[in-house]
């Protein structure tokens, strides 16, 4: 759409034109006269009243030119209506606006065209009045044409305005006409009202005919007669007429709903309505009094008033909620239940959408439109639904589970909407899920204690039939006769893997259903992936081996094999044995099942090596000399199968001999081990205290039970139990892998700990309510302020006010992170020593005025100096939070004691033990109401709070929680309900150092920078951009740089330029504090000033040495700080110059 297009179909502008009715009509001499006259003074053929309709443009007058209107896109008129003012185009051919304009390129060949708007009083343009002609004017119009052509172009204007007023007041002729004869007629016709007209003193001076149908009496009979004869005795009495009278003259009109009498003497109730009659000439000349007959309606509506207060007091005394509505879903009744269910004051309900009221969601959050309500369906389609359940939603959004009857209500034969019945059932659904959820935790723990059990009686009876068995062949079928038949195995199994290491001999075995495997097989017809697994001493486990690549495709289905557990026996480097179970079908094997097969394997060796052993040790006893070597051969033997790491090391732990376990364990070769000591082996965390373990034992020391961690060659971490003694200069050790052992009683351990996270959720929703809550509400000031701002007609002094607004709620909300990071121990901390004895007093007087004057405040602070290494703001913060919290808890009314000491130990609380060490104690006691037992453990909880809405944020100890522990200590409270509450910061003690003394600067005026050159690194753009024009606007010279690497590009190129570098701590590679460091390496008299919201590598270590500026900042702050650095820097280089 061209623009000339888009201006001739403006809304606002068509409306206005279609207002003078003008367009299609009858030509008009005085139009036709003003065309003419345009044409003869600006000499040109045509002259025309264009008026510029949506899609054409029609001509009211026209002269030269016979069309009486053209298409849109053949218009010039329209480029008119763009800007006020006369339009001249001297040629038409020429004009990028005209020169494709098929008049001008076709026929007539226009070629000059002068148009004067033709606007409403509004300023509103409607067309032009315009002269065109067929030859190029380059001089345009003389300034005489054009004043003559804009002055006719207002008299057509004038025209058209008289004629829109002459048909507006034919049209007011009209219509008072009309409204005569519909009087008349409304008047004769309106029988079923009594229309009554007086005088200015109540006498009757017009008497309709509803009047007479209604009262009975006739216009004669009443004609002069007061009008008070139709009311009763007692209206009559209290002056009831007059009332009315009086109520019509003074505000316009009077109504009332009232008893009145017939001729008859009966009585009828009417609603009524007296209004003034004035005359053409506005004077008041008398009252009309009209009267509707409403008696019927009257009685059927105390019948129903009667049977409504009924039914209110039957619903009203139910227990459940009971709603009438329409068909559209709409409440036309709720009772005092249903208000009190759903959370709304009484009777607002009615009039709302029940559906978008308490059923917009489901109970996980999506929406529920009504399109897929069952409720919805029924009332409209008029079907009943019965006990069914549901989730309704209070007003505050608090869900609430019921079960929903409905019914639906007809009238005369037609559904007119639904009684719906719904209770509350919350309570009922939430007992029945703790039962339940109780029922499979009780279950599932008598699963699990049956199971052990089963386990420990299998294991019992296992070693007893072991023992009972004479040779290594009976007690290896009888260990897998009785795991078959106790884990309901298909086949189990004992294989001997041949001397060539290809082969495996299958001959003891337990089956059921399925054929035995007893014979020699190559090792890989079972699977090489499955045989390389089993060869590094890893159980295998395939639940369906044709589902596993290692297995699939090796027909194992044909020997009735469709899962398998095989648990190896690698000893001296090599696979000796297997034991395996196989089952017919697929099976997912548990956890438990394969630690049992594992531990029956283990026990298979054990008890066929010690079958072995004694017939060794009996074969000892033929000759001395034979005994000597078979004990010799035994001892190996022993050392060669042990399934514990054996090993023997000089004084320094330097390895001399291992035995082959240290292989199966670990996976290091022999060789890898022997000649070093274990330090390459040892988990990084381990290392310091296992060096120690080892001077201890080379220095005469016994181990007994110390663990450690060993890397494998897999990468993983074994952890050992090793016992050791020392003897003759050597270290003899013993070590058992007890990672699985450390794996179970883990997981016994994960169910307390998920009762510990199950009590900490509590916590972490209070923690994000409480954000949510408090930051929303810091942002609608904020929001509010910069909307306000925006305003055009602001007075300074508002406009103060708002700026002062965003700043006071910029500094609570980063008051609020502070103490979130607090809690979180996150919090960047500025530590220093000080004399706690000294900041208590210095405090105190804040602490008295804080509580008030009716408690009693007492601080005892001993004469010794008590110096800790924290943070003083943080330390005066939390102190200030235990006495608000001391306050609150005393109702404003006792007495709060302070006190300072040091103390040796600080006691075990919250599963931490004693700790020994040089502590102060800094303790508040109040005399307040304390705490509640089950209350303690929550109290430092975030948002955690049991006073009132207004009344604290529940950070107040969440900050004396964290600081005391991002502070190295610990904070311990003590509490008996009725006697008051103690709480007691410990934190750690140290020596006093020299006090460091910085130079006093102005805290509130922005410092000026003219003269310091400072480096800003920041990778966030905004506010990069920002403090490099707040810097500017304060006289510094500023060079921005977005990461590390571009910094010290900068300082290469010019080193001597910058005076401080200025740098956020959080950016990506290389941090602000890291940069900081290459920074003084390279350039070491140049300071370097951090600033950060909050970062880890800070809440670590503090500032780093670094001087900090906390976001969010004033620009004083940053003058301020920039400004000392700068200063910092120009002492030193006059010293080293």
């Amino acid at each position: 759409m061209t623009a000339p297009e888009e201006a001739a179909r403006d809304p606002e502008r068509l409306a206005a034109l279609d207002g003078y009715g003008i367009l299609d009509t009858q030509a008009e001499r005085g139009f036709d006269d003003i065309v003419l006259l345009a044409s003869r003074i600006c000499a040109t053929s045509v002259a025309l009243v264009s008026l510029v309709a949506a899609d054409r443009q029609w001509f009211k007058a026209r002269v030269g030119f016979d069309p009486c209107q053209t298409p849109l896109s053949q218009s010039v008129c329209a480029h008119a209506l763009a800007r006020p003012g006369l339009l001249v185009i001297p040629d038409l051919t020429t004009d990028p606006r005209t020169r494709g304009n098929t008049l001008v390129t076709g026929e007539p060949h226009l070629r000059f065209y002068a148009g004067a708007r033709l606007e409403t009083p509004e300023g509103v343009a409607l067309g032009t009045l315009c002269v065109i002609d067929g030859k190029p004017r380059p001089e345009g119009l003389t300034p005489d044409q054009a004043e003559a052509l804009e002055a006719l172009a207002r008299q057509v204007m004038a025209q058209m305005e008289l004629r829109r007023s002459m048909a507006a007041r034919d049209d007011a002729l009209r219509s008072a006409r009309e409204a005569d004869t519909r009087h008349s007629q409304i008047l004769d016709s309106a029988i079923d009202y009594a229309m009554v007209t007086m005088d200015l003193d109540g006498l009757v001076t017009g008497w309709s005919a509803g009047a007479e149908a209604i009262l009975g009496w006739s216009e004669a009979e009443m004609r002069g007669k007061p009008a008070r004869i139709f009311f009763t005795d007692e209206d009559d009495a209290a002056g009831i007429p007059e009332r009315e009278i009086k109520g019509a003259r003074e505000e316009g009109r009077g109504n009332d709903e009232r008893w009145h009498v017939r001729k008859d003497g009966s009585r009828f109730y009417a609603l009524g309505e007296m209004m003034p009659l004035h005359a053409d000439d506005g004077g008041h000349v008398g009252y009309l009094k009209i009267l509707r007959d409403r008696t019927g309606q009257r009685l059927a509506a105390e019948a129903l008033q009667r049977q409504t207060d009924l039914l209110r007091t039957v619903t009203d005394h139910v227990s459940e909620a009971v709603f009438q509505l329409d068909l559209d879903g709409i409440v036309t009744f709720a009772n005092r239940t249903a208000h009190a269910l759903l959370g709304w004051g009484d009777g607002t309900l009615v009039g709302q959408d029940l559906h978008e009221a308490a059923h917009h969601h489901h109970p996980d959050g999506r929406p529920f439109p009504a399109s897929e309500c069952g409720f919805v369906d029924a009332i409209r389609d008029g079907s009943t639904l019965r006990q069914r359940d549901a989730t309704f939603f209070r007003q505050d959004g608090t869900p609430v589970e019921v079960v929903c009857s409905n019914a639906p209500v007809f009238e005369g034969g037609n559904l007119m909407g639904a009684v719906l019945t719904v209770s509350d059932v919350t309570g009922r659904r939430l007992d029945e899920r703790r039962l339940r959820e109780m029922n499979a935790e009780l279950e599932m723990r008598v699963v699990e204690r049956h199971a052990a059990e089963a386990r420990q009686r299998f294991l019992l009876a296992l070693t007893d039939t072991l023992r009972e068995q004479g040779g290594p062949r009976g007690r290896m079928q009888a260990a897998v006769d009785a795991l078959g038949r106790h884990i309901g195995a298909s086949r189990v199994g004992y294989g001997f893997v041949g001397d060539d290491g290809v082969s495996v001999t299958l001959g003891t075995e337990y089956v059921d259903g399925v054929a035995t495997l007893a014979d020699t097989y190559p090792l890989d017809a079972f699977g090489p992936g499955n045989i390389a697994n089993l060869k590094a001493g890893r159980t295998s486990v395939y639940p369906d081996v044709e589902a596993d690549p290692d297995t699939t495709g090796l027909g194992m289905g044909a020997f009735g094999i469709a899962a398998i557990v095989a648990v190896p026996q690698v000893h001296e480097g090599r696979l000796r044995s297997v034991v395996y179970v196989n089952q017919r079908e697929p099976r997912a094997w548990t956890a438990d099942e394969v630690s049992l097969v594992e531990e029956v394997a283990a026990r298979i060796w054990d008890a066929v090596e010690r079958v072995r052993a004694q017939g060794a040790l009996r074969a000892l006893n033929e000759t001395l000399a034979a005994q000597v070597a078979e004990r010799t051969k035994e001892r190996d033997r022993i050392w060669q199968v042990s399934q514990d790491m054996l090993g023997v090391a000089d004084a320094d732990g330097v390895w001399v001999s291992i035995n082959p376990a240290w292989h199966s364990i670990l996976g290091w070769e022999r060789h890898e081990i022997i000649g070093r000591t274990s330090e390459w082996l040892e988990h990084p965390d381990d290392r310091e205290r296992t060096r120690a373990e080892v001077a201890r034992l080379a220095a005469g020391g016994l181990t007994l039970a110390f663990e450690n961690r060993f890397r494998a060659r897999d990468g993983g971490y074994r952890t050992l139990s090793w016992t050791a003694v020392p003897v003759e200069g050597m270290l003899y050790c013993v070590s058992r892998d007890v990672t699985r052992e450390k794996e179970r009683t883990a997981s016994l351990l994960q169910a307390e700990e998920a009762l510990r996270q199950s009590q900490k959720l509590e916590a972490v929703g209070q923690l994000t309510g409480g954000v949510a809550h408090d930051f929303n509400n810091l942002l609608t000031v904020i929001k509010s302020s910069t909307d306000l701002l925006k305003r055009p007609d602001l007075s300074e002094e508002r406009r103060g006010r708002y700026i002062g607004a965003i700043s006071d709620t910029v500094d609570r909300a980063a008051k609020l992170t502070g103490q979130l990071l607090a809690f979180a121990r996150r919090q960047a901390l500025r530590p220093e020593v000080f004399d706690v004895g000294r900041g208590v007093r210095a405090i105190g007087e804040m602490v008295g005025t804080l509580t008030g004057a009716r408690i009693t405040v007492s601080i005892h602070v001993g004469d010794e100096p008590c110096h800790i290494r924290a943070d003083p703001s943080q330390f005066d913060t939390a102190l200030v939070n235990m006495a608000v919290n001391a306050r609150d808890a005393m109702d404003g009314e006792g007495r709060l004691d302070i006190a300072v000491d040091t103390v040796a130990v600080v006691p075990a609380l919250r599963s931490h033990p004693a700790q020994v060490g040089d502590f102060v104690r800094i303790a508040l006691s109040d005399s307040g109401f304390g705490i509640p037992a089950d209350l303690i453990d929550r109290i430092f909880e975030p948002f955690f709070t049991t006073k009132g809405v207004g009344q604290g944020t529940g950070l107040g100890l969440s900050q004396v929680f964290g600081f005391a522990k991002q502070s190295g200590g610990e904070v311990l409270v003590e509490s008996e309900v009725g006697h008051g509450t103690t709480f007691a910061l410990y934190l750690p003690r140290v020596v006093a150092d020299a006090a460091r003394v910085d130079e006093a600067v102005d805290e509130d005026a922005a410092v000026d920078g003219r003269g310091t050159h400072v480096l800003v690194v920041e990778d966030n753009r905004d506010v990069g951009t920002f403090s490099t024009q707040t810097l500017q606007e304060l006289g510094y010279g500023t060079h921005w740089v977005g990461n590390a690497a571009e910094t010290l590009a900068a300082l290469a190129a010019e080193p001597d330029t910058y005076d401080v570098v200025f740098s956020d701590v959080i950016m990506p590679g290389t941090n602000g504090v890291e940069l900081g460091r290459e920074i003084g390496r390279l350039y070491p008299g140049l300071p370097v000033v951090l600033t950060s919201g909050y970062s880890h590598v800070l809440a670590q270590e503090s500032d780093h040495g670094f001087e900090l500026l906390q976001k969010p900042y004033s620009v004083e702050a940053l003058s301020r700080i920039l400004r000392l650095a700068a200063s910092k820097r120009r002492r030193r280089r006059p010293a080293a110059e």
